[in-house]
C-alpha cells in the first residue's frame, strides 16, 4: 500500500491518574509506526504525575488537555468532535495495541470500502510476576454486532474502528440519563443502535486489542453496587427500547431473556447484600417474565457463580 494512501486514524484516549500503565499505552501507539495517525489525549487533571509521563511523547500527540471531565463516555465524545480521520478508535490509558493492528485495519479499508466499521479481536488480561495472562479472549463471530452477540459478549467498544459518518447518522454515546445520572450502558445503547440498523462491520481475525483488568474498572468489577447499577441500568434499557423501537418477535425476544437474566441476578444480589426491601418490588415485575426464561436465568447464574464464587 503506498503511503499516501494511508487512512488517517484517529485515537482517542482518556486518562485520569494512570502513572503506571499511561507509557505502555503510548509505545504501543507510537511503536505502531503508522504513517497517518491523529492522537488525542484527555486528562482528567491527574495528580499522580501521569501529565509529566505524557509529556515526554508530546511530539506524538496531535491535541492534548487537561482538565476535569465527566467520565470516559464525555471524553469520546468530545474526541470525536475533534477528530479529523477517516476512522476513529479508542484507546484507554491501561490498555495497549498489539502489533501492527493498525496496518490491518488501514488494508481492511481499502479492500473494504463499504464498510461502516473495523472490529479486531479483543483480549482481558491480568498483571502477574512475569507478566500478563489473558483472562478471555474475543475473535471471529464474537465480534459480530447482531444483537445476540452483542447481549452476550458486550460491545467490546475499544477493539472498534469507525468511520465518522456513523456518529454522523446514529449519533454520539447517550452519556446521562434525564436525571443526570451517568450511564455505564452507553456503549451498548449506541452498539445495540447500530445492530438494529445492520451496518457492515468487518472482522478481523487477530488479537489487537489488550486491556487490561484493574479494580477501578467498572466493567470488570465484582463491587456490589456498581454491579447493582449496571443490572439496573441494563433493565432501564431494555425498556427503552421496548418502547421506542420497533422490534421483530426475535429481538422482543432476545431483550426479555436478557431483562429476565438481569432481574434474576440483581434480586439474588440483593439477598447477598440483605437489601430486603427492594426484593418484593423485584419479584413482582420478575412474575411477569416468562417461567422458562427465568429458569434458564437462574441456571445460567448458578454456572457462573459455581466458577468465579458469588459476586457474579
Amino acid at each position: 500500500m503506498n503511503k499516501k494512501s494511508y487512512p488517517k486514524i484517529s485515537i482517542i484516549t482518556p486518562v485520569l491518574n494512570s502513572r503506571n500503565t499511561i507509557e505502555k499505552s503510548i509505545k504501543s501507539l507510537i511503536e505502531q509506526q503508522y504513517q497517518n495517525l491523529e492522537f488525542l489525549v484527555f486528562d482528567g487533571k491527574s495528580t499522580d504525575g501521569t501529565v509529566k509521563i505524557i509529556n515526554k511523547y508530546k511530539k506524538y500527540i496531535t491535541y492534548f488537555e487537561s482538565k476535569k471531565d465527566k467520565g470516559p463516555n464525555v471524553i469520546y465524545n468530545k474526541g470525536i468532535d475533534l477528530a479529523s480521520g477517516d476512522i476513529i478508535a479508542f484507546l484507554n490509558a491501561d490498555d495497549w495495541y498489539e502489533s501492527n493492528i493498525l496496518f490491518d485495519i488501514a488494508e481492511s479499508y481499502h479492500k473494504y470500502p463499504n464498510a461502516d466499521m473495523f472490529s479486531c479481536g479483543f483480549r482481558l488480561v491480568e498483571k502477574q510476576k512475569d507478566g500478563y495472562k489473558s483472562v478471555y479472549t474475543l475473535k471471529k463471530n464474537q465480534l459480530n454486532i447482531d444483537l445476540a452477540t452483542i447481549i452476550k459478549s458486550g460491545p467490546v467498544t475499544n477493539g472498534r474502528f469507525i468511520k465518522p459518518q456513523i456518529y454522523k447518522k446514529y449519533g454520539k454515546l447517550n452519556c446521562f440519563d434525564n436525571r443526570g445520572n451517568y450511564l455505564d450502558t452507553a456503549d451498548k445503547e449506541f452498539f445495540f443502535n447500530l445492530s438494529l440498523s445492520k451496518i457492515n462491520n468487518i472482522v478481523i481475525n487477530k488479537i489487537g486489542y489488550s486491556s487490561l483488568k484493574h479494580d477501578n474498572s467498572r466493567t470488570h468489577n465484582n463491587n456490589y453496587h456498581i454491579k447493582k447499577t449496571l443490572y439496573n441500568q441494563h433493565i432501564k434499557l431494555i425498556d427503552k427500547f421496548f418502547t421506542t423501537t420497533t422490534l421483530t418477535k426475535h429481538q422482543k425476544k432476545l431483550f426479555n431473556d436478557w431483562k429476565t437474566l438481569e432481574l434474576t441476578k440483581l434480586i439474588i444480589l440483593k439477598f447477598i447484600t440483605l437489601d430486603l426491601k427492594q426484593i418484593l418490588p423485584l419479584l413482582s415485575t420478575l412474575k411477569n417474565q416468562n417461567v422458562f426464561s427465568i429458569s434458564r436465568s437462574i441456571k445460567k447464574i448458578l454456572q457462573l457463580s459455581i466458577k468465579r464464587i458469588l459476586p457474579f
